[in-house]
Parts: C-alpha cells; structure tokens; sequence
C-alpha cells in the first residue's frame, strides 16, 4: 500500500505591526529587562550557569541600552545586547536603509563561533553571541534571545530620544587634530 504525503502551504499577509506605545528610556529599559529575565529563565534548566547572569542597564536618554552576559565552565560565554539609538560619541552617520534596517542574519564571526546573530531596526541594533558551550544551550539561547531582543526593538520605536549634553564626549568642542582634513582621518574640520 502506497502511502502519500501532501503538503500544502498557505500565504498570507504578515500583520503589520500595533502603533508603539510611548515610553521614557527608563521604562523602555525596565520592559527590555523584563523580556531578557524571561529568557534567561527559560535556559536555566539548560545549564546552570545562566543563574549567574549579569544585565548591565543604561536607561541614558540619548541611548539606551542593555548588555546580558554568562560566563560558563572554562571560556563558554552568551552575551547578548540591545540599544536604541547610535552611541553619542560615534563619529559617523549611515542613512541607508538596508544597513539600518536588518533582518537577523550571522554576525561578521559566525564562522568562528557557535551563534553570532545581529539584527538593525530603524537604525536600534541587537546582537548575540555564544561559543565553547554546548549546541543545545547555544541554540536555545539564540532562538530565545532573539525573541525576546526582538520584542525590545519593537517598544523602542516608541522612545523619543534626547540629545546627549554638550561635552560628553571629548571631540565635541576640540579639533583633536587640527592639520589634518576630516575625510583622512575622521576629524572634524575647524
């Protein structure tokens, strides 16, 4: 008796997202941390480790940001951040679309670690990051992380973003160096 397997997809458009909610940087932040709790709470039975997880918040409000970090057995590691905005003191501006907009995709050492994933939403980056740990926690970690990052590039659109204040960084009112034009080395022309 013969038996067949019929397979049969159906399309349909992808809902668009809800309207972002409004949020300080500070709330944004305490929201992302709760998605990464959870997360880290799903991998606990996993491997141990990740019950010595740390989360370093920066709620600024120019950019904010998360980093979670396990160190495992020996040199294992997951590392995982997020932020909204571009670091203030970054001296440069990318405009294109496809760069600012990204879906997950391997990150620049994916071919020398087990899971290097980066992801640009409205110019907001997340990425992760796991190696010398087992394939089991490694891809559980990504499929969570990625989930629950993604969550926070969402509510980030909600996030009006401040200037940063003057002088936080130190190019901002010396030319480091003046003798040079700015398109050899990056510095501002005076």
């Amino acid at each position: 008796m013969r038996r067949y397997l019929l397979l049969a997809a159906c399309g349909h458009p992808v809902a668009p997202l809800p309207p972002a909610e409004p949020l300080t940087s500070t709330q944004w932040v305490a929201r992302c941390s709760e998605r990464v709790e959870i997360a880290r709470l799903s991998l606990v039975r996993l491997d141990r480790a990740f019950d010595r997880a740390s989360l370093d918040l920066d709620p600024a409000p120019w950019n904010p940001r998360l980093r979670f970090e396990v160190r495992g057995d020996g040199a294992g590691y997951w590392q995982a951040a997020v932020e909204h905005g571009r670091g203030a003191c970054i001296d440069f501006d990318i405009d294109d679309p496809a760069y600012n907009n990204m879906a997950w995709t391997d990150g620049s050492s994916a071919s020398r670690v087990l899971v290097d994933r980066i992801m640009r939403l409205g110019g907001d980056e997340a990425w992760l990051q796991a190696n010398r740990v087992s394939r089991a926690s490694a891809l559980v970690f990504r499929r969570e992380f990625q989930r629950a990052l993604l969550g926070c590039l969402h509510d980030a659109r909600g996030v009006a973003l401040a200037d940063p204040p003057a002088g936080l960084c130190d190019f901002d009112a010396v030319d480091a160096c003046p003798d040079q034009p700015e398109e050899e080395d990056g510095c501002p022309e005076h």
